[in-house]
């Protein structure tokens, strides 16, 4: 009794200094899911949302997941929708004038320096993703750029 006494102190308090974790880009994805797509540039303040629609090109519905990370890599938000076979879908940080959205992240704020990833039960997935101005009556677009996974091709 007397040994098993220090190590399960030395235990709780390894446990108590560990540091949280927390999903982030590189985090493994669900089972059952494809990381298809990041997004970089995610913003969440000061009257700025990132927008993602995805569009379906599978004869089948599917689960699309969009996952909102801050600055520091932290989990800011995810949503998750059953995507019908040849139709669209929008996720946002927040609600927009003039913007249909879907599901809302439920992000918390995010400066510039956000990501995403975008997840599906499937490949056959077209996305777009973008930050607009959520007031006022015509929103404001301005396109972000999207990479394969974690992998993004020079521009030539």
């Amino acid at each position: 009794m007397p040994r098993i006494m220090p190590a399960l102190i030395g235990a709780v308090v390894a446990l108590a200094l560990a540091t949280p974790a927390h999903a982030q880009l590189t985090s493994p994805i669900p089972a059952g899911t494809i990381y298809l797509f990041s997004v970089v540039g995610v913003m969440n303040q000061g009257g700025l949302g990132t927008y993602f629609s995805c569009t379906s090109t599978s004869p089948d519905a599917q689960n699309v997941t969009v996952e909102a990370f801050d600055g520091d890599a932290v989990a800011s938000g995810s949503a998750t929708l059953v995507v019908a076979a040849g139709k669209g879908v929008r996720f946002g940080t927040q609600n927009a004038a003039s913007l249909v959205v879907d599901s809302i992240l439920g992000s918390g704020a995010i400066n510039g320096g956000g990501t995403a990833r975008i997840l599906s039960t499937s490949k056959k997935l077209l996305c777009h993703a973008f930050v607009a101005t959520t007031a006022g009556g015509i929103p404001t677009f301005t396109p972000l750029t999207i990479v394969a996974k974690l992998k993004q091709k020079a521009a030539n």
